[in-house]
């Protein structure tokens, strides 16, 4: 085919065209690059709570916020204790006093539901939400394809382990599995009797009283062994089953002085202070964990692996603790209030701001891969990778099924019950709270 002088400069003009919108598109044009929207006329004040946070984690993205709404005002208010800010939460809500934006914790959307509301479809949808964040995400915080929350950081349960107690007792690498790990106890352990542990191999096997999480650990386990936490309408729990009965028998060997893995007791310091102490060689944390440590001991040679799995696991699962931004149901500025989220927790720059500033792992997707690909942040790259792989379960009331699995597990090593009638008298109680919600 041939075309005439014409024909040739409407393609060639088509063409230009084209590639100078291209162009301006990626920026390669200097000074062209397409700016947001400014929109002056809006004015506003947001009043933001957090818990953790200081306001200079937030710096950057309250500035770059304001190049788009210059007249819309975020006052931060941050909480450093999560138990005292979710009750100050609760109660200004209940009073019609509460902040435009608040924090939830991952496992507690359930509860609010009715006091929050979802992201406009327009502005952010479940497709985006699935291209940018790891699936946890929509687990945790979405409910019929609505998205209430989103997060800047996720953090997840990981093997804390000191190197040097490692190297000494001739174990090259941290265990895989739970099968393996086991088998570390007695190589690792030191014991002044058969009940007194002057170190110990491993914080496991404990109730909340000596170990930071253990509510958490025993939930991971449980999830690890296939167990159904709660039913298919979230009205009730099933945590009374034989999987859930392993989880606990498993996890609670490690306090039982009469075996082979005995390995801690309620009645030892906690268990970050033994750990910093280079008194424990493994512990079960987060992320956030670690600068507590280093506080207290500085040159504690530590390193941090992948959770262990059952040898027989499908798929390997860790657990999830973080919380996300949501936008608060009594608010007048629900749009730009979600706007601010929007810009803070899907914008590259901003979330790499953030987690930088606040020290934790992140959320978005391109910068997991960032963390995972960094080999001069060992630690830093195994929380990033696990978040691909979290998991977690509707608790609704966090706080309370924390004091609930903590129970269970003292009841348990005291003798009080036996495994079976600890996890009986766990379900009722969790069966009571999701029971609430549907009311």
């Amino acid at each position: 085919m041939t075309f005439n002088k014409n024909q040739i400069i409407v393609i060639a003009s088509v063409f230009g065209a084209v590639l100078i919108l291209i162009l301006i598109f990626t920026g390669i044009i200097p000074g062209l690059k397409p700016k947001p929207e400014v929109v002056e006329q809006y004015e506003a004040t947001l009043e933001f709570w957090g818990v953790f946070d200081t306001p200079e984690s937030y710096r950057a993205g309250f500035q770059n916020f304001g190049t788009i709404y210059p007249k819309v005002t975020i006052n931060y208010r941050g909480f450093s204790d999560p138990e005292n800010y979710e009750r100050n939460i609760i109660e200004a809500l209940a009073e019609g006093r509460g902040p435009d934006i608040f924090m939830i914790r991952n496992t507690s959307l359930l509860n609010y539901l009715g006091k929050t509301t979802p992201i406009p479809n327009q502005k952010f949808n479940i497709f985006q939400l699935r291209r940018l964040f790891p699936e946890i995400v929509e687990q945790d915080f979405s409910n019929q394809e609505n998205i209430f929350a989103l997060p800047a950081s996720i953090d997840t349960l990981a093997l804390i382990y000191n190197r040097d107690l490692f190297n000494q007792a001739g174990i090259v690498y941290p265990p895989a599995t739970w099968e393996a790990f086991k088998d570390l106890i007695p190589k690792l352990v030191k014991r002044e009797s058969a009940t007194k542990i002057v170190r110990a191999a491993a914080a496991i096997g404990g109730s909340n009283k000596t170990i930071s999480r253990a509510a958490d650990l025993l939930s991971l386990l449980m999830l690890q062994t296939g167990t159904k936490m709660v039913n298919e309408n979230l009205s009730g729990s099933e945590i009374a089953s034989q999987q859930a009965i392993n989880a606990l028998e498993f996890y609670t060997q490690f306090s039982d002085a009469a075996k082979e893995s005995y390995t801690w007791n309620d009645t030892m310091p906690k268990d970050l202070d033994f750990f910093s102490a280079e008194k424990t060689a493994m512990i079960f944390n987060y992320s956030k964990s670690i600068p507590e440590i280093q506080n207290k001991n500085a040159f504690l040679n530590l390193a941090v692996a992948p959770l262990p799995q059952p040898k027989a696991a499908q798929k390997p699962i860790t657990f999830a603790n973080y919380w996300g931004y949501v936008v608060s149901r009594q608010s007048r500025f629900n749009n730009v209030a979600w706007d601010f989220i929007l810009k803070l927790t899907t914008d590259e720059g901003n979330a790499k701001s953030y987690i930088d500033s606040a020290k934790k792992p992140p959320a978005l997707l391109s910068l997991i891969n960032q963390a995972v690909n960094d080999e001069s942040k060992p630690n830093e790259a195994v929380f990033a990778k696990q978040t691909l792989i979290a998991k977690s379960w509707p608790e609704t009331e966090p706080l309370t099924i924390q004091k609930i699995f903590s129970n269970a597990i003292s009841s348990v090593i005291t003798g009080q019950k036996s495994v079976k009638g600890a996890l009986e008298e766990a379900n009722n109680l969790v069966s009571q709270i999701l029971s609430r919600r549907t009311q």
